[in-house]
């Protein structure tokens, strides 16, 4: 099982990134249609269906980006969110159902006559979660998703230190942090040495825009 482990998460990462790349292209491609799709569930107020349609397929698009280049948290962070796409997908074909709301899936096409969202939609869902929840375990477990942990010496005493001021992991977040803040101090007082040049500057040397480029007539 432990051989097998290895082949299974990068088919596992493999058949995700297909599926979910293919479905963001297609609603990329005509982002009308899919926000009409996501309509047709009346599930969301309209304010909300426009931003969902627009976002909703860049976020399919990389998560599947990065459940393939993506190493460690990242990658992690990719499978959770696939995993709870898929879990709002399948709510909300469910919910439907139930109601008897009989409309197209608009999964991998916007066509509303590709055919009605069925229980096939619910299993195909339930099947892809299983391979997302394995990524997002197997990511979790990785070495370059864990926090560094204090390292320890031997000490000539006989006893175990830890090593937090001679050790280089805590030494350089430190002066990474610091050089960090000097820079972020001496863009803030740039700027305000700018607005300051700025709001001294002579009001005949500025630039006025034409009358006719503010929309003034006559």
């Amino acid at each position: 099982m432990k051989r097998l482990w290895p082949l299974w998460i990068v088919l596992s990462r493999a058949v995700l990134t297909a599926v979910f790349v293919g479905a963001a292209v297609a609603k990329i491609n005509d982002p009308a249609a899919f926000a009409l799709s996501v309509f047709r569930y009346r599930l969301l107020p309209s304010a909300a269906v426009n931003a969902v349609a627009l976002f909703l397929p860049f976020v399919e698009l990389l998560c599947g980006a990065l459940l393939v280049a993506g190493r460690g948290r990242m990658r992690a962070a990719a499978a959770l969110l696939v995993s709870g796409m898929l879990l709002v997908f399948t709510a909300a074909i469910a919910l439907n159902l139930l109601r008897g709301i009989d409309i197209a899936c608009g999964c991998f096409t916007t066509d509303p006559a590709a055919g009605t969202a069925g229980g096939w939609n619910i299993l195909r869902n339930l099947a892809l979660l299983l391979p997302a929840v394995s990524v997002l375990l197997d990511s979790l477990r990785s070495p370059s998703s864990r926090p560094r942990r204090p390292q320890r010496f031997f000490c000539p005493g006989g006893r175990f230190a830890k090593a937090w001021q001679k050790s280089p992991v805590f030494a350089e977040p430190w002066q990474k942090r610091k050089t960090a803040r000097r820079k972020i101090c001496r863009c803030l007082a740039n700027f305000a040495v700018f607005c300051q040049t700025l709001a001294n500057f002579p009001k005949s040397a500025r630039f006025e825009f034409p009358v006719a480029s503010r929309g003034v007539s006559g």
